[in-house]
């Protein structure tokens, strides 16, 4: 085994131990916009979807705009309506809701991991589709689609809100891969 540092991250300004689960892992990495400034990231995806943009380079990789834009949902200072509004310009702009990040993550993956029932709902309402699998490099999560990525989540650590996720999810399976209906 290598010195300790193979087991550190910076997160946030601190050095922290790596998480040894992955899924942990994930949700570390998936609120890496946190890092930022909140102002300063919803600046970045403002000025994107103004100029009509469908990928960003972010921390030095290009990333679809609407999962990364998905991630500021959760955001201190970020606006929740700001965010959806945001979201259906870019896809107003022609960017896919499906369109995955460099991790493999969706728009409704980020719903999902972060649990956000209200996100999710808004996606779907969309035209989000929660049925294709997860494409990563992450053994535990490649192949799964986003039902059963929820599920596992609730299955880890359940809240109120990760069980809502589970069941708009199922709603959808059971209808078909119809639309949510109004209400739920």
């Amino acid at each position: 085994m290598p010195g300790n540092s193979e087991y550190r991250s910076t997160f946030f300004g601190w050095s922290i131990k790596r998480p040894r689960s992955p899924l942990l892992a994930l949700l570390l990495s998936t609120l890496s916009l946190n890092a930022c400034a909140d102002s300063e990231a919803m600046r970045l995806l403002r000025d994107a979807t103004a100029t009509g943009q469908c990928e960003i380079s972010y921390k030095g990789k290009q990333e679809a705009i609407i999962p990364l834009t998905a991630t500021a949902f959760s955001l201190p200072a970020a606006d929740q309506a700001e965010v959806i509004e945001l979201i259906t310009r870019q896809v107003a702009n022609g960017c896919s809701l499906d369109a995955p990040d460099s991790e493999g993550i969706t728009a409704i993956n980020v719903a999902v991991l972060k649990s956000e029932p209200l996100l999710l709902r808004q996606l779907m309402k969309m035209g989000a589709d929660p049925e294709p699998a997860i494409v990563s490099e992450r053994p535990w999560l490649n192949g799964l689609n986003s039902l059963e990525f929820a599920a596992l989540i609730y299955e880890r650590a359940p809240t109120p809100e990760r069980g809502e996720v589970v069941r708009l999810l199922e709603k959808f399976d059971r209808a078909d891969r119809g639309a949510i209906p109004p209400g739920s």
